[in-house]
């Protein structure tokens, strides 16, 4: 099937093609009657601009800045791979940077973003509510689509259903007998974070028990620091009988932090991951973990982006995606 052009716009929307040229281009003197039919041809027709041709009217880059925490996670990668694709077959091209989670540098690289006129930007920022971090995304004058957070609401956005997959996986965990569960996750004031909390809370209230507040650790997802939190909880003579992941790059620091202390997975302790990989489904015993599909979003933050630039005045979009546990041998029924 063929790509919606200009002219297909225009006569949807029965309209000329310099109407139409006029509110792509975000001109203020646009008839709101006109821009709202324009609008209404262009998510009808699922309409994107050809970059090149914009390039050649109005000096315009053609890219679009993708900031995501670390390229060499996997996951990540698959996020940025489909999101390149969408890009490249509307004719944009993707500068990506990697922030590292840390604060500076993600202000940083929203700076060179701004200086190199990216013409949107898709990004994983460090934190939902920091006052620089939010101040330094409201400072960037072109559409922006947040991945996993959910603050500023004026913002387009794509974010993971991490409170159902928590609740379901601590709902597992409890119906076999356990009820120290240890959960195990990034820093709060992160929307993952916030929403794996009130995840396991629900599990727990919906089985009439009370976690132990010990037993969850919200510090880091860095895979040092997982490993270190993972041997605290572990060293406790009242150690939990299972642990849940809250993070795709927190399983490895878990499984060898178990090991190191000479347990046995499920033996001695149950572990719950996130995101399905190579290690969770080769490991010995595989790994149960809370998955959702990073391709998918990937997809989906490049279209919105892509119909943000198309239509600028359109109302901002969330879109969440389902988490679903795939069910492995690592957990079993606490020993009695």
């Amino acid at each position: 099937m063929e790509r919606p052009t200009i002219k297909d716009v225009a006569r949807r929307a029965k309209v000329s093609l310099g109407s139409v040229s006029r509110v792509l281009n975000n001109f203020p003197d646009v008839n709101p009657a006109i821009r709202k039919k324009v609008g209404k041809a262009i998510a009808d027709l699922d309409y994107t601009p050809n970059a090149m041709a914009r390039s050649m009217r109005n000096g315009a880059t053609g890219m679009v800045g993708v900031l995501v925490r670390n390229i060499v996670i996997p996951s990540l990668a698959s996020f940025v791979r489909a999101i390149q694709d969408e890009l490249l077959d509307a004719g944009y091209v993707p500068l990506i940077a990697c922030s590292d989670n840390h604060k500076d540098r993600e202000i940083a690289l929203l700076g060179l973003f701004a200086q190199r006129r990216m013409e949107g930007v898709i990004m994983l920022s460090a934190s939902d509510r920091d006052p620089d971090l939010v101040g330094a995304r409201a400072d960037l004058s072109v559409p922006v689509v947040l991945f996993d957070r959910a603050v500023p609401e004026d913002r387009d956005c794509v974010l993971v259903d991490h409170r159902r997959g928590l609740q379901e996986a601590t709902a597992y965990l409890l119906g076999m007998g356990h009820k120290r569960i240890a959960l195990v996750t990034g820093p709060r004031g992160v929307y993952p974070t916030t929403e794996r909390l009130a995840g396991y809370r629900a599990a727990y209230a919906t089985a009439g028990l009370r976690p132990d507040p010990g037993l969850i650790v919200t510090r880091s997802f860095e895979d040092e620091v997982t490993r270190a939190t993972v041997a605290e909880l572990i060293a406790r003579k009242d150690r939990p009988t299972a642990i849940i992941m809250g993070g795709t790059t927190t399983l490895p620091g878990a499984i060898e932090a178990i090991k190191q202390k000479g347990l046995v997975i499920p033996k001695d302790i149950s572990l719950i991951g996130a995101i399905n990989s190579d290690l969770s489904a080769l490991a010995n015993p595989p790994v149960t973990v809370i998955h959702w599909d990073y391709e998918a979003i990937g997809r989906a933050a490049a279209q919105l982006l892509l119909q943000r630039i198309a239509n600028p005045q359109r109302a901002p979009q969330r879109q969440t995606f389902p988490t679903q546990v795939i069910f492995r041998e690592s957990c079993i029924p606490p020993h009695r």
